[in-house]
């Protein structure tokens, strides 16, 4: 490498540097070479200083573009693949000279910055603050991405048994940490969830606690609920009673909030598949509200089984009863009833069992001298299923004695027939 001395060049060299209507001067601590106008800016050479483009570096290497707009100012080109066109390492860190911050070109085009030491590096931008802008020249968030076609972002993991998540975290831990992304297979899940949760409920991720939120992969959503049965499945996450699952409140006053269930919308749907909605406790009585508008309370459930309601039910007119007898529009096929049960009930007095959770009967007496018929025995004889409520699997539930009614004005209609004739004999 050339040395200078003084303020001159060797003359062996000058062949070597081309100097063209430039000279060696000097400045106050630098050596320089000055360009054809006499700028003393063309190179600048000091004890620990080069400056290129100006006289004066600030920096062990300064190179300035001496005002020529979007000029390139330094260019590492290699023909090798993937060439570390520029290695920053630390002596104190850096234990080869292919460690620390480093920017590459692979022959495909494709730039790289990366840190590399003995293990996974960390690569931190804006430590003090400002933005980072992908795709764009003008960020206007800490981290802004804008691409002209579909803008994605990418997060993935090695495998089933890790999770990916993005951590919504206050600096001073003063409130609760978030955590959204897919769960892990160690957990509660298979490793293909997806979850929302905070720290309250998920720890570091979703292999502890329950999430707020989890969505799994076939589409079954589950509020509190790991383990969804059903497209959404609420459960409590506390178990407390008397504590609702859900609440549905319209912010408008004048309009009242509610649930829609709508009808099947497949072809396959068939007369009897009315949407509805079954309340059930620790023995299986259900509370249930058809689609129809009725309302059933008791043990009624499958309307497949011609179930009926055992106590109440309310139409969509908002009448109560059993069977409501509506006016002659509610009604088709209309023929006189001619079958009459009334002769081959049996009524019975009997002492009423207590029964357990699980609705089955105990040996304990719960009420003396009950009057009322035999579900089994009504059953044998009720020939259009109107009396005889089921449960869901099929067993009988009960007797519904109010629409019995209807059969005893007809089985008094045919007495005060046979009275009135017998009179008039």
């Amino acid at each position: 490498m050339a040395a200078l001395t003084n303020n001159t060049i060797a003359s062996t060299y000058l062949t070597l540097l081309k100097l063209t209507s430039a000279a060696l001067g000097s400045g106050a601590s630098a050596k320089y070479i000055e360009d054809a106008a006499g700028t003393d800016s063309a190179l600048s050479l000091s004890t620990t200083r080069v400056g290129i483009g100006t006289a004066t570096p600030q920096a062990n290497l300064e190179i300035e573009d001496g005002g020529t707009s979007a000029s390139i100012l330094l260019k590492i080109t290699a023909d090798d693949n993937s060439p570390y066109g520029i290695v920053i390492g630390n002596d104190t860190w850096s234990a080869t000279d292919t460690h620390g911050i480093r920017m590459s070109v692979d022959n495909a085009g494709t730039g790289v910055i990366d840190v590399r030491g003995s293990g996974d590096e960390n690569l931190i931008l804006q430590p003090s603050g400002g933005n980072v802008g992908i795709g764009t020249a003008a960020p206007g968030s800490i981290l802004h991405l804008d691409s002209d076609a579909d803008t994605t972002l990418t997060i993935e993991r090695d495998n089933v048994d890790d999770t990916a998540q993005i951590i919504f975290d206050t600096e001073n831990g003063s409130a609760v940490d978030w955590f959204m992304g897919l769960a892990d297979s160690g957990g509660s899940g298979s490793g293909d969830e997806f979850f929302i949760g905070s720290s309250t409920t998920t720890a570091s991720g979703a292999t502890t606690g329950t999430p707020a939120l989890w969505i799994e992969a076939a589409g079954n959503v589950g509020i509190g609920e790991t383990a969804p049965e059903f497209p959404l499945h609420v459960t409590h996450p506390n178990g407390t009673d008397n504590i609702y699952c859900a609440k549905f409140e319209n912010q408008d006053t004048g309009a009242p909030a509610g649930i829609r269930i709508d009808y099947a919308k497949d072809s396959s749907a068939v007369t009897g598949d009315d949407p509805y909605i079954a309340c059930n406790d620790s023995t299986g009585t259900q509370f249930v509200v058809w689609g129809a508008g009725n309302i059933q309370s008791g043990k009624t459930y499958s309307n497949e089984l011609s179930a009926t309601p055992i106590e109440m039910e309310v139409d969509s007119h908002g009448n109560i009863g059993i069977d409501i007898a509506g006016p002659i529009r509610w009604k088709t096929n209309i023929n006189d009833l001619t079958y009459d049960i009334i002769p081959l009930l049996r009524p019975i007095i009997f002492d009423s069992l207590k029964r357990d959770k699980d609705g089955n009967a105990t040996e304990e007496v719960s009420q003396k001298n009950k009057v009322g018929l035999i579900a089994e025995e009504v059953a044998e004889v009720d020939k259009y299923n109107h009396i005889v409520a089921y449960n869901q699997d099929g067993s009988t539930a009960g007797v519904n004695y109010k629409r019995l009614i209807t059969y005893l004005v007809k089985a008094v209609q045919e007495l005060s027939t046979k009275v009135t004739a017998l009179e008039n004999a």
